[in-house]
């Protein structure tokens, strides 16, 4: 069979979770991985009894990676285990597991910045704000993994109880609009200290991601058996929901004909048929390489 209702290119976390969610309510689905194995950057491998992780090393779930896999019905089968993150100050490992270890860590960086201690309590008190913030949103019940009345019933109770952190909101929206750099430089003089505060972000990361990455610390899961688990089990539930998976399938090409998509050329020349394609390879080589040239307006050249 070469005729597919869908046909998803590259086998990531987004292709396996399209995949999952396509199979499941009853679509033919066809996969294609250039690589060898599923996953992408969720993977890992073995050596000498020990596991290792070849590119992602953890997993944030930010609302949504948790409860997908719960409606999927595979949290319990992968496990996970909070995946701690610590702060090391001259020598002191402290550990972000909540808030109160936030003030701490900014207490032993006044320990090593003295006449800094001023502007580091503004630092702080901000912190504290897009913290709690933060805390209410990632609690937010997400409309996409419950039923319309459990929806209902989870959001009056979210409201009731994250009014007070809710209501910081209009103070937060400021710090979108001005870098992490900058932010620090309006209250701390010591430009080693401002160094040291934003040297873990990429420059241009505003205030609000470079402060509020102390909630998302909080955040992260560690799949028992390493971050390749995750893949594997959604890889697994694919193909028992009837889904069809091809490794080793680079596609070249995505064949259209009276300006709709029909299906998909592989690299060695067998076509599969579908009236939808869902790309999960990179926007560049969507655009530039597998759509035909008079699909993407403006373009005008391959990339060579």
């Amino acid at each position: 069979m070469n005729s597919y209702d869908a046909i998803i290119i590259g086998a990531g976390i987004s292709g396996l979770t399209a995949g999952n969610y396509l199979a499941r309510g009853g679509a033919r689905v066809l996969l294609c991985e250039q690589a060898s194995n599923t996953g992408g950057l969720f993977n890992s491998f073995e050596r000498n009894g020990f596991v290792f992780d070849g590119g992602i090393k953890s997993v944030e779930s930010s609302g949504i990676i948790l409860p997908m896999l719960t409606q999927l019905g595979l949290l319990d089968e992968i496990g996970f285990i909070k995946d701690p993150v610590a702060m090391i100050t001259a020598g002191h490992v402290q550990p972000i597991r909540s808030l109160d270890e936030v003030q701490v860590h900014f207490q032993n960086i006044k320990t090593q910045f003295p006449t800094q201690a001023q502007g580091l309590e503004r630092v702080w008190q901000d912190t504290s704000r897009v913290f709690n913030f933060l805390d209410a949103l990632l609690a937010f019940p997400n409309p996409l993994f419950q039923s319309p009345t459990e929806q209902k019933e989870m959001q009056s109770r979210w409201i009731k109880a994250n009014a007070s952190k809710l209501m910081k909101a209009p103070w937060c929206l400021p710090l979108f609009n001005i870098t992490l750099r900058e932010y620090l430089g309006k209250h701390l003089s010591d430009a080693s200290l401002v160094d040291f505060l934003s040297a873990i972000f990429p420059d241009g990361t505003t205030a609000f991601f470079g402060l509020g990455y102390f909630r998302m610390f909080q955040d992260y899961q560690y799949p028992t058996g390493g971050v390749g688990k995750l893949p594997e089990a959604m890889t697994a539930a694919f193909t028992r929901q009837g889904g069809t998976l091809l490794l080793n399938a680079r596609v070249v090409k995505i064949l259209m004909k009276d300006g709709c998509v029909r299906g998909v050329k592989l690299a060695d020349g067998r076509e599969f048929l579908a009236n939808h394609i869902l790309t999960a390879a990179d926007a560049n080589l969507t655009f530039r390489e597998l759509l035909p040239r008079q699909a993407v307006p403006g373009r005008t050249t391959d990339r060579s």
